[in-house]
């Protein structure tokens, strides 16, 4: 299975505030974080996480993502490190994009939201992805909120890494 978040931000307290996170500490944040990761994600899975991973020093980030479960693949966010330290913190691989496929539906995945519209929607068209997933955002755009884009900051996805197979359905399902 692959799943996917953005935004997780592990140790930076101001973020709860910033985004109206309902922890009352950032070790409070941390823990459910690890928790939903652990609760949803089997080792045999695959974890693409879309940025800003964590404000932490070398030694916390690897012991975070020593309790993560899957392989972890980080497209690097603008509050991130170089991909040498974010590939020694302990992801298995770090991009600064990428693309995939999973059930015949390509998406392009980057930290920043592509815009406007018509410059996103051409990118993809030449492509031939179906959807852009980013993060950076956080909550101030909801999980769906333009043509084929999708936000996938922790706060849209309940603070869960989110199940990459799914995105098109619910993206088809909160058209109105």
């Amino acid at each position: 299975m692959i799943y996917i978040i953005s935004d997780t931000h592990f140790g930076h307290k101001n973020i709860i505030r910033y985004c109206d996170r309902p922890y009352l500490s950032a070790e409070e944040m941390d823990k459910a974080l690890i928790n939903n990761w652990q609760k949803t994600v089997s080792p045999s899975d695959t974890v693409i996480h879309v940025g800003d991973f964590a404000f932490a020093k070398l030694a916390r980030r690897q012991e975070i993502l020593a309790q993560l479960p899957g392989t972890k693949v980080l497209v690097r966010g603008n509050h991130d490190y170089g991909p040498e330290e974010m590939l020694e913190s302990g992801f298995n691989v770090v991009v600064e994009s990428m693309t995939i496929e999973v059930g015949g539906v390509k998406y392009l995945i980057s930290h920043h939201p592509i815009d406007p519209d018509m410059a996103r929607l051409e990118i993809l068209d030449s492509i031939g992805a179906a959807f852009h997933i980013h993060g950076h955002v956080h909550n101030k755009t909801p999980l769906y909120y333009a043509e084929r884009s999708i936000n996938v900051s922790c706060e849209n996805t309940d603070y869960t890494p989110f199940q990459l197979r799914l995105l098109p359905h619910a993206y088809e399902e909160s058209k109105p």
